[in-house]
């Protein structure tokens, strides 16, 4: 179950994450997980800040390389491109893996990356499109998808990454019980990417 529940925390309007308190629910490895209730929803929000090893481009070509996704975002089946927009922007399809008898959410992510003139910052937003990809059979396509990287390369060898999520996934998947593992998925995803930018 704790599996099942932990999916969504992959890749986002400061405003959208507006509540007042955050509460640390899991910490480790330079990475800080917390969750905080935002209105309008039953499902908490995540918020992420750590330091790792790497680059602010190291970074961005990890999360072009869409189909590279399996490999460290938590509990990713599969993912395809779906649209180059951009050198800036492109839209994506993703399935995430969830154990019977759950079916696995599905969803299209608009990703939208803005680097200062410096070099030395990057925003990233991300957000589900929910008519970018049809939806498939057995499936349960994610409704709500919105989230927010703000990167800074603090040295040439070290960036601190602010990443918050709000997320709806869908289906019967009880709010109470989503909420007790909601740190589980992006740690673990934090965790992989920090290795990934060492290599």
């Amino acid at each position: 179950m704790k599996t099942a529940l932990l999916l969504f925390l992959l890749f986002f309007n400061n405003s959208l994450f507006c509540q007042d308190q955050w509460e640390l629910s899991k910490e480790g490895n330079n990475i800080k997980v917390y969750t905080g209730k935002i209105s309008n929803s039953s499902f908490k929000s995540v918020k992420v800040d750590c330091t790792m090893e790497g680059t602010i481009d190291k970074l961005v070509a990890v999360l072009k390389n869409v189909d590279g996704n399996n490999h460290w975002v938590y509990n990713t089946k599969q993912t395809h491109m779906i649209k180059n927009i951009s050198d800036q922007e492109f839209i994506y399809y993703a399935e995430t893996s969830l154990p019977w008898p759950l079916r696995n959410r599905d969803m299209a992510i608009n990703m939208l990356f803005d680097k200062n003139a410096l070099g030395n910052q990057l925003t990233v937003k991300a957000t589900g499109v929910k008519d970018a990809a049809p939806e498939q059979n057995g499936k349960v396509r994610v409704p709500y998808f919105n989230g927010l990287w703000e990167v800074t390369q603090t040295d040439e060898r070290h960036i601190t990454i602010h990443y918050q999520l709000s997320v709806d996934p869908g289906g019967s998947v009880p709010a109470w019980a989503y909420n007790m593992f909601v740190s589980k998925g992006p740690y673990k995803t934090f965790n992989n990417l920090a290795a990934l930018l060492k290599e």
